[in-house]
């Protein structure tokens, strides 16, 4: 290459110091290859490679023996399904035309047919802590004609494919298993593993617990009771007694502390949780601390879980979702169950009556819940006599309800709240005279507070109402920017206001104190027909301008 062509040279001609040589292409020290770490480094790799996202440790296994074994025993999480194709019955008997040309692969075998292949692989990999267990049975299915599909070649009788898991338990006797999830083959899994000695267990999730697998998952909870401290349950209502007759087969459960509970609503009403099944729990499960429940309950449940009777004395968390087709629980089953009881966490979904009852019941104790989340509306002087005591408050962080009318009166009102850190109130104007916002007083706002929600609705909208949310946010923003001890980092707006300049020019002073502390605002703004998802678009433009750490979004209200 000629000088004037290096393109180390500066055109001005100064000297610069010589490029270094290029790296030598032999390494100074004898090359290292996989085989030469040592064993324990080869597993750490291994785990590595069977860990979420390494890849994969198929191929390690089969470079040698050395790698096999040494990857096996690296391997901590197994899934073993009863089919590898996970087949179903087909809908129609016979290819359609399009399909008629396809070549046909081989069913692969069953279970039952590679058990002596998956009891020597359990063999050698000795280290599984976490176990899935996919049975799914295929279900006839019938064509268009009424004429049974034929069965697929993996399928089996009940008491075959029974004895089949029993038999993958026993080959699990000795592994360390903290962790078995699955269906209700889980239970054969269990009781064949309690048959050669292996019992330790600490998280145990059931799904697709029927009436049938009881028997059998009462024999497997026996088994498991001195050491399981998770319980997860997925049942379904096919006999009225099904919870109550699992948990008085299974006698007592001393460990457990987590129970989460979801009964699956099919089209046939099948109450399967009521007063005797929650009497039932409260019996084998007196350690409990946490339950989480998903259910259409029956009315009475809560005094079977009451103080006063000595039930679930250290329950400190409790959440309660119905499902969306089910009935919703009466607000006297959560009184029954908080009166009386200092409780850390609770989250209740909507009632069919007045909250009243639950207000008194948190406030039979010293101390509200550090997590208090309620989905039933509430009327503002409900939630400003809950709120009002601060010692009862003081403990309070993370607080979610949903009132009958405007905020303001509940900010304005309730007592300083010192460890809020999340703060989310739904409302819902039922069409009454809307509230003066007060011009003068100023919301408190916490010093701790990070997340703030602000959601209006209106049942009946008034002529005023997009006047009545803006003056609503000035007050809110004005608070929030007054406040020299504010740092929220969360904001979420959704109000009955066009987007535009007025409400662009209302977040001014939220914007202007907190730009470089916000990372989420998401604003939820009346749709209107005049260019609105334009409009929408420059206002986030603009916000995201302003908010440059934070991640902006502007949507309709429906979709808040």
């Amino acid at each position: 290459m000629a000088p004037h062509d290096d393109p180390c040279r500066s055109s001005g001609g100064a000297n610069l110091p010589p490029s270094p040589p290029p790296p030598s292409s032999q390494p100074d020290g004898p090359a290292v290859h996989l085989l030469d770490l040592p064993d324990d480094v080869l597993v750490l790799v291994a785990a590595r490679l069977w860990a979420p996202g390494g890849g994969g440790g198929a191929k390690f296994v089969a470079a040698c023996h050395r790698t096999r074994r040494l990857g096996l025993a690296a391997l901590r999480t197994l899934t073993i399904r009863w089919c590898p194709a996970r087949c179903h019955w087909p809908e129609q008997s016979t290819p359609g035309p399009d399909k008629s040309d396809r070549p046909l692969h081989p069913h692969p075998p069953a279970l039952d047919a590679r058990l002596p292949s998956l009891i020597a692989f359990l063999a050698v990999a000795t280290r599984v802590r976490v176990l899935t267990i996919v049975d799914s049975p295929a279900l006839p299915r019938s064509d268009s004609n009424g004429d049974a599909s034929p069965r697929p070649p993996c399928s089996r009788g009940d008491d075959e494919r029974e004895e089949v898991w029993r038999a993958v338990g026993a080959a699990l006797g000795g592994h360390p298993l903290d962790e078995v999830k699955g269906d209700g083959a889980v239970a054969s899994v269990l009781v064949g593993r309690k048959a050669v000695g292996g019992a330790r267990l600490r998280v145990l999730h059931l799904t697709g617990v029927g009436h049938r697998a009881v028997p059998t998952m009462a024999v497997a909870l026996r088994g498991v009771a001195s050491t399981v401290v998770r319980l997860t349950l997925h049942a379904l209502p096919d006999t009225p007694d099904l919870l109550a007759g699992l948990f008085r087969s299974a006698g007592r459960l001393p460990a457990l502390t987590h129970l989460f509970l979801t009964v699956e609503r099919r089209s046939r009403p099948v109450a399967v949780f009521g007063g005797d099944e929650a009497a039932a729990i409260a019996s084998a499960c007196p350690g409990l601390t946490n339950v989480e429940m998903q259910c259409s309950p029956l009315t009475g449940w809560g005094a079977s879980w009451a103080v006063a009777r000595d039930a679930l004395p250290q329950l400190t968390s409790f959440r309660f979702a119905f499902l969306r087709r089910g009935n919703k629980p009466r607000a006297a089953d959560f009184a029954a169950l908080l009166a009386r009881r200092q409780m850390v966490k609770v989250r209740l979904c909507p009632s069919r009556d007045s909250a009243t009852p639950i207000v008194a019941a948190l406030q039979s104790v010293d101390r509200l819940p550090k997590v208090l989340h309620m989905g039933m509306p509430m009327e503002v002087d409900d939630a400003v006599q809950l709120l009002e005591n601060s010692t009862a408050t003081a403990d309070i962080k993370s607080l979610s309800l949903k009132l009958r009318g405007y905020p303001n009166l509940l900010l304005q009102g309730a007592a300083r709240l010192p460890c809020l850190h999340t703060l989310w109130l739904r409302c819902v104007n039922r069409g009454g005279d809307v509230p003066a916002v007060p011009d003068a007083a100023h919301w408190a706002v916490p010093p701790t507070l990070r997340s703030l929600l602000l959601e209006m609705r209106h049942q009946v909208t008034p002529a005023d109402a997009a006047t009545a949310d803006l003056a609503l946010v000035r007050w809110v923003v004005a608070s929030v920017g007054a406040s020299r001890v504010a740092h929220l980092t969360d904001v979420r707006l959704c109000v009955r206001i066009p987007p535009g300049p007025e409400l662009q020019a209302a977040l001014g002073p939220l914007v202007a104190a907190l730009a470089n502390q916000l990372r989420t605002v998401i604003l939820g703004v009346k749709s209107i027909s005049d260019d609105g998802m334009g409009k929408r678009q420059r206002m986030e433009a603009a916000l995201s301008a302003a908010l440059p750490r934070a991640k902006v979004q502007v949507k309709p209200s429906h979709s808040f």
